[in-house]
């Protein structure tokens, strides 16, 4: 049986891609500070693991302990799928850096140097954003910084780890839906202007984040490593220039 393992998956795209994995009859395992809701008190729940780990402090005592637990528990690992993001306000950049890139390269490489991967496909996946390529006004630079690192790091193992047959590859969504925040942008103005402005029609929701995790996480996707999939509906594709013109003529 396959093990994929969430980095951040108590909430938001990191559940629904833990969810994902479940429904494909896989192990699961879970790092996270929060404890998932519809996890057990004894960090199991059908098929799914939690393990507890603070990733504003990734020291490498800690990492290798929750690693150790889970290869134990469930086993070796084929799938690595970081999801996590600092959202406090104090030292942010600090702390991005910490959580996105620090823990990240820490948890690899424990990984590698324990031999925890298991023989056969094996994949790591991390969400970045498309704020890692284009500056959005709404983040601050410690979102931008923490998701151009983390897209740079995966390249940088694409190349380093390619020959042990591990795939590194990137998820760039835009502004997405997340099942807790459904019903507030259901009744946002700013869906209407994203899906207004999207060539296909649509905001991106955590379905479809996971379904490109799938797809790298396959061996239908053997060759694709250093890869970054933009999930925005096109919106990005679209000059930036002509989208000012279009507002002006619009009024």
């Amino acid at each position: 049986m396959k093990h994929a393992l969430i980095v951040g998956g108590s909430k938001g795209a990191g559940k629904v891609i833990a969810q994902m994995f479940k429904g494909k009859g896989y192990k699961v395992s879970i790092l996270s500070r929060s404890h998932p809701e519809d996890i057990n008190s004894d960090g199991y729940s059908e098929n799914i693991l939690f393990e507890k780990l603070d990733l504003e402090k990734p020291d490498a005592e800690s990492i290798l302990f929750a690693l150790s637990n889970v290869h134990k528990k469930n086993g070796p690992i084929n799938y690595v799928v970081f999801s996590q993001r600092f959202k406090g306000k104090e030292d942010s950049l600090i702390n991005e850096f910490n959580v996105t890139i620090n823990s990240t390269k820490k948890i690899i490489d424990t990984m590698i140097a324990q031999k925890l991967f298991a023989d056969g496909d094996k994949s790591v996946v991390a969400i970045s954003s498309v704020g890692g390529k284009g500056i959005l006004y709404q983040q601050p630079e410690s979102y931008a910084v923490g998701k151009a690192g983390i897209m740079a790091l995966m390249n940088y193992y694409a190349v380093t780890l390619g020959p042990l047959g591990i795939r590194f590859n990137s998820v760039l969504p835009g502004m997405f839906i997340k099942p807790e925040s459904k019903a507030f942008y259901d009744a946002s103005e700013e869906k209407k202007v994203l899906e207004g402005t999207a060539p296909l029609g649509r905001m991106t929701n955590t379905d479809d984040i996971a379904n490109v995790v799938e797809f790298f996480c396959n061996e239908k996707s053997y060759l694709v490593t250093g890869s970054q999939i933009v999930l925005d509906g096109g919106i990005s594709l679209i000059n930036q220039e002509s989208l000012m013109m279009r507002k002006i003529l619009n009024k």
